[in-house]
């Protein structure tokens, strides 16, 4: 087992190798998972175990769990472990996936053919996303959690009003340009939630990725640093707001600051250490039941009563006191989440097969031209995060889905529409060969007669 001196000299070590990969290689994700073991592991073990600035967390009700360094130590090297072993996977596989030559399969010119040909459509997406949001008690009744994340389907939408104001380039679209922005920061603020905060990064990241895409390499890494810098501290401002009384602006961004310094919001490795206490002791791996709670859990307690609880703490009962609305988790992360499929083995498995899968998903997004292309890896930057701090992959899997579902249904039409336009090219071609090797009677082809091409 590494000493954490061992895993500090390691980990920046690992954070300039990611920077470099993403100066050469344009590819943040590795830099992404290297900094949220950075921010959520090292730091956080070094404010609780190594400079005592905080404690570790505990909740009232929950006292069959032991935290001390010793296990803190463990967990962090499981955590490092799945970090590693996540990024070696990506940039493995899309080595592999990108040695084929990457051709574009749009353009910034089809973009804008197809956003002029649909405007009715994005108007529509808006529209009934609030349809949707005035109707999420009707969702409630499948799930809790579905119809408690209805509202955020305003990330998506607003990445679609995004897509649509891409294709302004004239200075009369101006006035309409700043009243989509203007709709956009309305939806923004009507789900912004202390809460959820992917309310916030869900679509923050995706944006700042496509604009930082139009600027230029070498200051792209510097803007990168500063941007994750702005959206930690409003990440930590929307943690505090969720006790904050009578304090002014001053007051809540001091605190939010140092909330960030001591990993106050990234608790992870604490709840690592709870689930590492109780599996397998208390709770059995979960051999891949965690993932098949996707699909289980949108099921409805009247048609399924005896359906299992989700997640450790209500497997062990631990949210009962506080009532069936309301419990408390802390994140044990994704890394923990692989530990209750399958122990040390259920990390090694799941980081590899996941690093392998987000290569490929990454790799087809680069077929997409320019600001949209970069959009829609955003999508998955932003959800990544989401996903390694939450943890409860059916939460978040329903988070996001309910998120992004106007994404969705935007990308299903637009590759409907290149296929059409792929179609139309594909006819032209043959069209204007049939011209070249014979001729034409009335839009009727008529081949050239084998003696006579010899003399063409």
């Amino acid at each position: 087992m590494l000493s954490y001196e061992q895993i500090e000299i390691l980990t920046y070590i690992l954070l300039v190798a990611c920077a470099i990969y993403y100066q050469k290689k344009d590819s943040i994700l590795p830099l992404i998972l290297a900094f949220s073991f950075f921010s959520s592991g090292l730091s956080r073990f070094n404010a609780v175990a190594v400079k005592r600035t905080v404690g570790y967390v505990r909740v009232a009700g929950w006292d069959i769990f032991d935290m001390n360094d010793e296990l803190a130590l463990e967990c962090l090297n499981l955590f490092y472990l799945g970090t590693v072993l996540f990024i070696l996977s990506f940039v493995y596989f899309k080595s592999a996936y990108s040695k084929a030559h990457i051709e574009k399969i749009d353009s910034k010119e089809l973009f804008k053919k197809f956003i002029n040909k649909n405007r009715v459509f994005v108007l529509f997406i808006v529209v009934f996303y609030f349809i949707i949001y005035f109707a999420k008690g009707a969702l409630s009744v499948i799930s809790f959690s579905y119809g408690f994340y209805t509202p955020f389907g305003a990330i998506g939408v607003i990445i679609c009003l995004f897509f649509f104001i891409q294709t302004f380039d004239k200075i009369g679209y101006i006035f309409i340009a700043i009243l989509v922005v203007g709709i956009m920061l309305f939806v923004a603020n009507m789900v912004l939630s202390a809460y959820v905060r992917f309310s916030l990064i869900g679509w923050i990241i995706p944006i700042g990725i496509a604009i930082l895409s139009r600027i230029k390499s070498s200051l792209r890494l510097i803007m990168v640093v500063v941007g994750g810098g702005i959206v930690l501290i409003g990440f930590s401002f929307l943690g505090v707001l969720r006790n904050a009384k009578d304090m002014t602006n001053t007051e809540l961004l001091t605190l939010s600051v140092e909330r960030l310094l001591v990993s106050e919001d990234s608790n992870m490795l604490d709840g690592f250490m709870m689930v590492h206490q109780v599996v397998p002791d208390l709770i059995d791996y979960q051999l891949g039941l965690n993932h098949l709670e996707i699909i289980t859990r949108p099921i409805p307690r009247s048609i399924w009563p005896n359906k299992p609880v989700g997640g450790y703490a209500n497997k062990l009962n631990l949210n009962d006191e506080y009532g069936e609305s309301f419990g408390i988790g802390i994140s044990e992360s994704m890394y923990g989440t692989f530990y209750m499929e399958g122990g040390i083995i259920g990390i090694i498995i799941f980081c590899w097969i996941y690093g392998m899968v987000l290569a490929k998903v990454v790799t087809g997004f680069e077929k997409y031209h320019g600001m949209l292309g970069a959009t829609l890896l955003g999508c998955i930057y932003a959800a990544l995060v989401a996903w390694f701090r939450g943890g409860d992959f059916a939460g978040i899997f329903a988070l996001l889905v309910l998120s992004y579902w106007p994404v969705f249904v935007f990308m299903r039409r637009y590759n409907a529409f290149l296929k059409r336009e792929k179609l139309i090219e594909k006819q032209n071609q043959q069209y204007s060969l049939a011209q070249k090797e014979g001729m034409i009677v009335n839009d009727v082809v008529v081949p050239m007669h084998p003696l006579l091409k010899s003399f063409s």
